[in-house]
């Protein structure tokens, strides 16, 4: 009786030890969390019923993991994950107590609207965290500039700090967090060039410096070879897109919309063959589409819109068979719209407004394709061509066009009678004349 109570209380005590969620965490440590809460003004936290708050005004040992947010293991704070909680205030200087943190998240999703507002700066003390793998601070209201010290942060693998309001230049010595996977800076107002130890992530599958103020050229990023996602739209990068761009042969999305880059597309992006998303959208390139587009299989997404580009539009085109989304409009493009390229089996909208498009080829409902959307609209086209496309596509827009016909001078005595005529084709259309720029609402007053 004895040895078998014995070993109940043996088996309870041991299985109360291996999943004990109470940890005697270092005083320091408690201190921080203590400055956290009320820095962030922990008192209005949005919690769910079932959470529970913290107990800042109790002991270390009160400290568990049902505090919400926090992870504790073996008697220190891992983990401190505080998404969408309503933070409000800034990030206080304890937070380099926590030595043995691995992941900070202090983000939003922007989806239940609970949203953190942290603002100030980010402590140089974060460098202290060495054990952080996760840094995760988007969507706040952080200001200043990104400090050194989180190039001492050499077990990073992911950092978030998009969406606040930090300036400067990214840290010369970003290259030490040569562990990232993961680096997003997109929706700042960060500038400058690019340092050139950001070829040291060799690491990093996913970079986005979006919408910021970033200047220069990309010459460094071309030897990042395993990233994936490639994003840097809304910036004032600029000159000619290397030709070592064809060895980041990884990509499946490259967004450069919204910048300077100019001269013509290189040849080696051909060899980005897992490329799903290509978005050149609104630069200054020019010259025709390049061959080497129509070689990139496996693309959904195609944006070349407000360029330069100029030519017809190869039929090639139409051997991407998984577009999905085609964009060449406010381009110099001429000619005819390909019918395989209109007809392709996935391809949902098609802008091709603002070119010098002048012949459409015929479709009718019965040939459609799964085209929804498909934009004409300043071009040189004729009504029939225009005609011949009703009814084929949901969304088709066509209005306006440029003038038909060509301009003249007339010199007529007054009360003698003028004939005018012009050949648009078409059998249902509408036509305005006009007289020195100014609509002729009565042909009778010519």
């Amino acid at each position: 009786m004895n040895q078998w109570l014995y070993l109940c209380l043996f088996t309870l005590s041991t299985f109360f030890a291996a999943n004990d969620l109470t940890g005697q965490i270092p005083s320091e440590e408690f201190a921080a969390l203590e400055a956290i809460y009320n820095e962030l003004g922990g008192d209005d936290w949005e919690l769910e019923e079932d959470e529970t708050p913290w107990d800042i005004d109790g002991e270390p040992g009160d400290v568990t993991n049902n505090w919400v947010g926090v992870t504790v293991a073996n008697d220190h704070v891992t983990r401190l994950e505080l998404r969408n909680r309503f933070l409000r205030g800034s990030l206080p200087v304890e937070i380099g107590n926590l030595q043995e943190l691995e992941a900070l998240r202090l983000d939003n999703d922007r989806i239940d609207g609970q949203d953190n507002l942290v603002t100030g700066e980010i402590p140089a003390e974060i460098g202290s965290l060495e054990k952080l793998r996760i840094l995760n601070l988007s969507g706040n209201a952080l200001e200043g500039t990104i400090p050194n010290a989180i190039c001492d942060l050499t077990e990073l693998e992911t950092l978030v700090l998009s969406d606040n309001e930090l300036e400067g230049t990214i840290p010369d010595d970003i290259g030490d967090l040569s562990k990232l996977s993961r680096l997003d800076l997109s929706n700042n107002q960060l500038s400058g060039d690019l340092p050139e130890s950001i070829e040291e992530l060799t690491q990093l599958r996913r970079l986005n410096l979006g919408g910021n103020e970033f200047s220069g050229t990309i010459d460094h990023l071309t030897a990042l070879t395993e990233l994936v996602e490639l994003r840097a739209g809304g910036n004032d990068f600029g000159g000619i897109l290397p030709e070592q761009i064809g060895t980041m042969n990884s990509l499946e999305v490259l967004d450069f919309y919204g910048n300077g880059f100019s001269g013509k597309i290189p040849d080696g992006l051909g060899q980005l063959i897992k490329l799903r998303d290509l978005n050149l959208g609104h630069n200054d390139f020019s010259g025709d589409i390049p061959v080497q587009v129509f070689d990139l299989a496996s693309l959904e997404r195609l944006n070349l819109s407000s360029n330069g580009f100029v030519g017809d539009i190869s039929p090639n085109l139409a051997n991407l068979q998984a577009l999905r989304s085609v964009r060449l409009n406010h381009n110099e493009l001429q000619g005819e719209v390909p019918l395989a390229v209109m007809n392709l089996p996935n391809l949902r909208r098609l802008y091709m407004q603002s070119n010098r498009l002048d012949r459409l080829p015929g479709r009718n409902a019965d040939e459609a394709g799964m085209l929804e959307v498909f934009n004409v609209q300043n071009n040189h086209l004729h009504f029939d061509a225009i005609e011949n496309n009703l009814g084929a596509v949901v969304d088709f827009y066509y209005d306006p066009q440029a003038k038909v016909g060509e301009s003249d001078v007339f010199e007529v005595d007054y009360g003698t009678a003028l004939e005018l005529s012009v050949e648009v084709g078409g059998a249902s259309n509408t036509y305005q004349w006009e007289h020195s720029t100014d609509e002729v609402m009565n042909w009778n007053e010519i």
